[in-house]
């Protein structure tokens, strides 16, 4: 889980970088950020929540909340022309996660979270 949220992170930096300035002013690419932040934040939750507190199909809901965010993204950055190598990875890595996590339910328990984004850098910071 924890190498999903940086991929998630990375993904989020990836896709920032393809578009110049006139695409920056796009709707498509503001929601497409917005989502990335939502993704992250709900990969947080499903790591993060304590076991007596959050239920396995708090974690099953979490991770397909992400990944409808992320296929919403990709469905965006191809109205306009563009693809993310990272996007794609990171939209397997949750798929992969989700499917884990309608076993057990253990898949994001006892894990750490490392951040490495810098907010100064316009890189996502997850809360």
């Amino acid at each position: 889980m924890e190498r999903t949220l940086d991929c998630a992170l990375k993904a989020k930096n990836d896709t920032y970088s393809q578009f110049d300035s006139e695409q920056l002013k796009n709707g498509a690419w503001e929601y497409c950020m917005e989502l990335y932040d939502r993704t992250i934040h709900r990969l947080n939750q499903s790591v993060s929540c304590p076991e007596d507190v959050c239920s396995r199909s708090d974690v099953h809901a979490w991770l397909s909340t992400a990944l409808t965010n992320l296929e919403t993204c990709r469905e965006g950055m191809s109205e306009l022309c563009l693809s993310s190598d990272s996007l794609q990875g990171i939209i397997i890595d949750v798929t992969n996660a989700l499917a884990i996590s309608k076993g057990d339910g253990s898949v994001a328990r006892h894990m750490t979270i490392r951040i490495t984004a810098e907010p100064e850098n316009k890189q996502a910071v997850a809360l």
